[in-house]
């Protein structure tokens, strides 16, 4: 069996577009050329990798399997040219993040303005999306890593770190909690049924979720650049 990095690359660009044209697109190659990498591809392996949709492609189970196998090769080489870019003294490549929408006003911005100093030469992609998606994202190979509020562990997954912020209360200028006049235990009690008001389900939060204070403005454990 011989099958070129090329067919791979482009089989991947397609699994993550659902469509050859949007691949052909991205890849800077035409349709029919990526089509024909693809059948060829198919052929080579004796069975088909997508089912053809009204609605665009979609892995089969054999496309699936080969999908796991491409995706950890491609981050392999990605590391690989980083590695070989080190020893040159250099920092190059692109990061894809994946994160919530709360992240992005202060505490994003903050880490990649920071990184951008460090790394001038690396290219990062940022995509909003829900906690959920944002794991997926990363499951698929979508996203090198992905910055979430996720509660349920995913096996697919790998949790490097863990970032602790405050929660605030938006309420009127009378409100108990704004005035003071409640003890702790009912000014608690209060937050709880507010957030309940607020369907804190709606954004995958829980109201009794455990939060803490940051001690940092990235997170609890350095991150290594490759």
């Amino acid at each position: 069996m011989r099958i070129h990095a090329r067919a791979l690359t482009g089989f991947d660009m397609i699994r993550r577009c659902g469509s050859i044209r949007e691949a052909s697109r991205r890849l800077n190659i035409s349709s029919s050329a990526l089509n024909r990498q693809l059948l060829q591809l198919e052929a080579e392996l004796g069975m088909p990798l997508f089912e053809r949709l009204p609605q665009g492609l979609r892995l089969t189970p054999v496309g699936e399997i080969l999908a796991r196998h491409v995706m950890a090769l491609l981050q392999d080489l990605q590391r690989l040219e980083g590695e070989l870019a080190a020893l040159k003294g250099l920092r190059t490549g692109t990061l894809d993040i994946a994160s919530v929408a709360a992240l992005t006003p202060s505490f994003l911005p903050n880490v990649l303005q920071r990184m951008t100093a460090l790394y001038p030469a690396v290219s990062v992609n940022v995509r909003i999306a829900d906690s959920v998606e944002c794991g997926r994202l990363v499951a698929s190979g979508d996203a090198d890593l992905a910055l979430a509020f996720l509660r349920q562990k995913n096996p697919a997954i790998r949790q490097y770190a863990v970032g602790s912020f405050p929660l605030g209360a938006v309420v009127p200028a009378t409100h108990p909690l704004a005035t003071g006049r409640r003890s702790a235990s009912r000014n608690a009690r209060a937050i709880r049924w507010s957030c309940r008001i607020a369907n804190c389900r709606s954004m995958r939060m829980s109201p009794r979720s455990p939060i803490a204070r940051s001690e940092s403005p990235c997170c609890s454990k350095p991150v290594r650049w490759t």
